[in-house]
């Protein structure tokens, strides 16, 4: 378990993610990032990521462009393609 004061003052958050590969998605949260899973479905799984939620929700499409996810959704995502461990 992680202590400290960062985990400690939490003011947890709730983030909901679009993910077009929600198999290759989770690998990358709980292989690499260590999220442990929560509740699911077949088209959405809640991670714990450092005491606050992620849900990686399945969609059909990817967004057609920036200005059509939240910022934050759009690095995670690029992330999870493991193109930012690259740079």
């Amino acid at each position: 378990m992680i202590e400290g004061p960062l985990v400690t003052d939490l003011s947890p958050f709730h983030l909901a993610i679009p993910v077009t590969d929600l198999d290759e998605t989770l690998a990358f949260y709980e292989e690499l990032l260590k999220c442990s899973r929560g509740r699911e479905s077949d088209d959405w799984v809640d991670l714990n990521f450092l005491g606050h939620q992620l849900v990686l929700h399945r969609v059909e499409r990817a967004a057609r462009d920036e200005t059509d996810t939240h910022p934050l959704c759009r690095i995670l995502a690029w992330c999870s393609t493991g193109t930012c461990l690259n740079h």
